[in-house]
């Protein structure tokens, strides 16, 4: 079967094999921005339940803090807190774009491009902003 194996080595050796099996996989563009988004989506919901863990499991003797803490510290640390149900929102959005990327990056290798990935890249060096290379 396709399907990856368990254990974190062979998990990598199954990505790999398969990136370069369907054409350097790992170089579509909406292959990555899909790896993006759910690393992101990671992140920003794991910092979530460390902010709400910190604040609901205080020291003994302590009384528990709410929310209006949970705002300020983040208005404190980065200027600017999206709030209790905002950062739900900010999951959810993050999450179903990942998703999406993840169909799109499917969708595209094959139909739309049968190229190698890399070689999608090259309009870059296309570009004309670029010195000639004539006589090189």
């Amino acid at each position: 079967g396709h399907g990856f194996p368990y254990g974190i080595f062979s998990h990598l050796d199954w990505v790999s094999n398969t990136g370069y099996a369907y054409l350097h996989f790992h170089y579509n563009p909406a292959h990555m921005l899909a790896v993006t988004l759910f690393f992101t989506t990671t992140l920003a919901l794991a910092l979530h339940g460390a902010l709400v863990l910190s604040a609901a499991n205080p020291e003994k003797g302590t009384e528990a803090q709410g929310p209006d803490n949970e705002d300020t510290f983040f208005r404190d640390f980065i200027g600017y807190s999206i709030g209790t149900l905002g950062i739900h929102r900010v999951g959810f959005l993050l999450a179903i774009n990942a998703v999406f990327f993840s169909a799109v990056c499917i969708i595209i290798s094959g139909p739309v491009w049968t190229q190698c990935w890399p070689e999608w890249w090259n309009w870059w060096l296309e570009l004309p902003i670029w010195p000639s290379q004539v006589g090189m």
